[in-house]
């Protein structure tokens, strides 16, 4: 778990550092990305989930992700760390860029839907949820990379992204 932190954050940080402020985020005379199509992973506890997203920028700063993908429950309480269960998923996120494209910050917000976890008699729920991270946005098409953490409800974890982001 250390070794992940280190390689999500601390590795990030490092390369702020070598770099020249005005270097950081891109010049306002360039055109922004307005595309990301990103695979995403991330775990807490007993929960690991892994989805694909497609996020749309409306400004240098403001964007739509929309995720779909699968939520697994483990047991690792009882030695074997079988899969138990397996529900399908999916969230709409806001999303607000510190930083623009290069190295930046970001915050998100929106609703997660999950199929299939009974709560209070429910099985297809709306919960809220939102996200804090890092992220590296190309200033044209390339590899865009993500981490943060990500919370629902009650529930927090760590999740990584990566993917490629293009210009219309």
């Amino acid at each position: 778990m250390i070794k992940f932190l280190l390689f999500c954050y601390v590795l990030p940080l490092v390369a702020f550092a070598e770099k020249p402020t005005e270097m950081l985020f891109a010049p306002h005379e360039y055109d922004y990305t307005k595309n990301i199509v990103s695979v995403e992973a991330g775990s807490v506890l007993f929960f690991s989930s892994v989805g694909l997203s497609y996020e749309r920028s409306f400004s240098k700063s403001f964007s739509i992700r929309g995720t779909g993908g699968i939520i697994e429950k483990s047991d690792f309480l009882d030695g074997t760390g079988n899969i138990h269960s397996t529900y399908p998923s999916g969230a709409v996120h806001g999303v607000y860029v510190f930083g623009n494209e290069g190295w930046g910050f970001e915050i998100s917000g929106g609703v997660q839907y999950v199929n299939v976890i009974p709560l209070n008699g429910q099985n297809n729920v709306f919960l809220p949820s939102a996200g804090l991270g890092i992220r590296y946005k190309p200033v044209t098409e390339g590899i865009f990379f993500r981490a943060g953490i990500g919370t629902s409800v009650s529930i927090m974890g760590l999740g990584v992204g990566i993917g490629y982001t293009w210009r219309d």
